[in-house]
């Protein structure tokens, strides 16, 4: 497994924006990018972290050519923030997370 953390510093405002691209986004590179999904979670001193989870770092760095309206969901996220930061890429050493059950 490979995992990349970023940071979002949303602009006032701008949240559900933010958020609706994020899941637009994050559902967009599960079907067409592989990817195994992501979390985003909001820290205390407002910005949101998220991080996407993939099966391989190969995977990760492919490209592909994504349709229009995921093109104009990374475009929302972007537009949605003052920064985004790419925290740390990562490949997973051990898991002990407990998996929820359907």
């Amino acid at each position: 497994m490979f995992h990349v953390a970023y940071e979002f510093k949303v602009k006032a405002g701008c949240e559900a924006p933010f958020i609706e691209a994020w899941r637009a986004v994050t559902l967009a590179f599960r079907r067409y990018r592989g990817a195994l999904g992501s979390r985003l979670h909001r820290a205390e001193d407002g910005t949101y972290v998220a991080y996407a989870q993939w099966p391989s770092e190969e995977s990760y760095g492919q490209a592909s050519v994504l349709p229009e309206e995921v093109v104009v969901a990374q475009r929302q996220l972007r537009e949605s923030c003052d920064e985004i930061i790419t925290w740390k890429k990562m490949s997973v050493v051990d898991d002990l997370l407990v998996q929820e059950s359907a």
